[in-house]
């Protein structure tokens, strides 16, 4: 969801509520901690279709673009990855987007489960 997309829903709420994050891991709200930006990395297409090159090579299965781009959207993903340096953004070797997150803040309550317990 983009940021104004949001606002906008906050916007059509009638009144001024308290605004509550729902964990559906333990059926609860949560109030709101911290909001923040974050970035995001993933291999980009080409460099993976490099790299997919050398590994395959000399085999006799050779595969299609619409094969090749399946596989990509499949396997490849925004993700945390904190080992990507500036330079590998730089020269293509990965895609970074910026995100802004809402985080649940900690109310020191535990949920017991299946043979387990989740502290949020």
């Amino acid at each position: 969801m983009r940021k104004n997309d949001l606002i906008k829903l906050l916007q059509d709420i009638e009144g001024n509520p308290e605004i509550m994050l729902w964990n559906g891991f333990v059926s609860d709200f949560v109030p709101i901690g911290n909001v923040g930006t974050h970035s995001l990395v993933k291999v980009s297409k080409e460099h993976w279709l490099r790299v997919l090159a050398e590994e395959v090579k000399g085999r006799k299965k050779k595969f299609t673009q619409k094969e090749l781009d399946k596989l990509y959207a499949r396997n490849i993903s925004y993700e945390v990855n904190n080992f990507v340096t500036a330079e590998e953004i730089r020269n293509g070797t990965y895609k970074q987007k910026k995100i802004a997150f809402i985080d649940a803040k900690e109310v020191g309550k535990t949920s017991v489960g299946w043979g387990s317990s989740l502290s949020y």
